[in-house]
């Protein structure tokens, strides 16, 4: 250790117990200053939680990224489609629907039906659908957005909802042995059947 430091500096660096005992016998308001921060369990843990930040920054950019090229090209799919009919499966909150909807609002022809099987996802769907100006009454032959009950297990339930130009879907992608790892902000916040297939 180098007795050369700010006493500020050295206040706010964490030391091992080996260094605190070999500055102690120059000062004793050096070992006061010295005073060991963290144990060793807690640096770990702290170092990995600061690289797990790192890890999920960088993954939401580059996700954001791609979210952002995948959204534009399924908007110049639909603009293309014949019928311009795309159809959103597992919709969840709406996020993708909703979001091809903004994307397509000024194109008159375009109708999006988006399905899900889960009661409570629908609600939201419906939710932000009205909170963004997407909502029409599901009966409504010039609504922008459909919101509808569907199984996409169910061959008569998707039977009954006609042929599409464009399907998108975002169906379940964690492992069901996954479950348990997952941080808890995942476990007890999203719904367990809308990211484990069954």
């Amino acid at each position: 250790m180098q007795l050369g430091r700010s006493a500020a500096f050295l206040a706010s660096t964490r030391c091992s117990v080996r260094e605190r005992r070999t500055a102690s016998p120059y000062s004793v308001a050096l070992r006061i200053l010295l005073e060991q921060r963290r144990d060793a369990d807690l640096c770990r843990q702290e170092a990995r939680w600061l690289a797990d930040e790192v890890r999920a920054r960088h993954r939401l950019a580059s996700t954001s990224a791609w979210n952002a090229q995948a959204m534009h090209e399924l908007m110049e799919i639909a603009r293309r489609a014949a019928r311009n009919e795309p159809l959103s499966y597992v919709i969840g909150t709406g996020c993708i629907a909703l979001t091809l909807a903004h994307g397509l609002r000024m194109h008159k022809d375009v109708h999006i039906t988006a399905v899900d099987c889960d009661a409570a996802a629908l609600e939201l769907a419906r939710e932000n659908a009205k909170a963004h100006a997407l909502d029409g009454d599901d009966d409504s032959d010039d609504a922008l957005v459909s919101i509808r009950y569907a199984d996409m297990l169910d061959d008569h339930s998707m039977a009954l909802l006609g042929s599409f130009d464009l399907v998108v879907c975002n169906p379940p992608y964690i492992a069901a042995d996954a479950w348990q790892d997952l941080d808890a902000s995942v476990r007890d916040y999203e719904s367990h059947g809308a990211n484990i297939f069954e």
